[in-house]
């Protein structure tokens, strides 16, 4: 220890890593649920159909609104059906980190600055 080979560092509790997992987890549905949905963009796309930007919630709506031939939703709804339960996982994971967070003291007071709570969970 004297010869300086080592330092000291600092090791972060085991609910700071299972917060920073859960945090880790939430961000990876939703890129995922968004290649998904740009992929349904692209197959839509191919046959000259422009979605818009509906929300997460009206997007499988708005592709069904909009049909296409038979052949092209044959291709869409199982990606679909991908979107709409990674959908619910990810408003449950985002339930998850809502009820830590109105625990934590310190991050009641951040959500409590005008429109940050908006930009945070986004």
């Amino acid at each position: 220890m004297r010869t300086g080979w080592y330092r000291q560092v600092h090791v972060k509790s085991q609910q700071c890593r299972l917060w920073r997992s859960l945090l880790l987890a939430r961000r990876t549905v939703l890129n995922e649920m968004r290649t998904v949905k740009n992929v349904v963009r692209a197959i839509l796309r191919e046959v000259g159909i422009k979605l818009g930007t509906p929300g997460r919630a009206a997007f499988a709506h708005r592709v069904r609104e909009l049909g296409a031939d038979t052949v092209i939703m044959a291709l869409v709804e199982p990606l679909l059906a991908i979107v709409a339960t990674m959908l619910r996982e990810f408003v449950r994971l985002t339930k998850q980190v809502l009820n830590i967070a109105r625990k934590e003291q310190v991050c009641r007071r951040l959500m409590s600055v005008p429109g940050m709570s908006e930009r945070i969970w986004v």
